[in-house]
């Protein structure tokens, strides 16, 4: 195609992180990769996209992405239920244990639980296109302590 992206990088506060200039390929598509300095400012980021020498009002498209720090967690959160299955309207019991990855459990904690129930479809694979649908599965997500 012969068109060329400029894109340039900015962090959360508008600083420039980089830039370049990638071609189009064939089909009118591209990539290009970038490396993030280390000590860039976390948070959300934006790509600027212009396509050079074009005649379209808006050449230019912006992408979201955010810059983060990965960070050990200090403590892990386990839970285990009786054996189902859990019917709605009936009852489980869940065993909740919090410890610091440095040992010792969390004394004190707030746990607080978050239940959702959501449809949930099985899809056999017959040749026939037998398909079971239910109404309502619940679903359990685990809990988060707090400190």
């Amino acid at each position: 195609m012969g068109k060329t992206i400029a894109w340039t990088v900015h962090d959360v506060r508008g600083a420039e992180i980089t830039k370049g200039k990638t071609e189009l390929d064939g089909v009118g598509g591209f990539d290009f990769t970038f490396k993030v300095p280390d000590n860039a400012n976390l948070g959300s980021a934006q790509v600027e996209l212009r396509l050079e020498a074009s005649s379209l009002p808006n050449a230019v498209h912006y992408h979201s992405l955010s810059f983060e720090e990965f960070r050990r967690p200090e403590f892990e959160v386990n839970a285990q239920t009786t054996s189902g299955p859990h019917i709605v309207g009936d009852h489980a019991v869940a065993t909740v244990s919090a410890t610091y990855y440095a040992g010792g459990g969390l004394p004190n904690a707030d746990v607080n639980w978050n239940r959702a129930r959501q449809p949930r479809s099985l899809h056999a694979a017959e040749p026939r296109g037998v398909r079971v649908r239910s109404r309502h599965v619940p679903s359990v997500r685990q809990p988060h302590a707090r400190r």
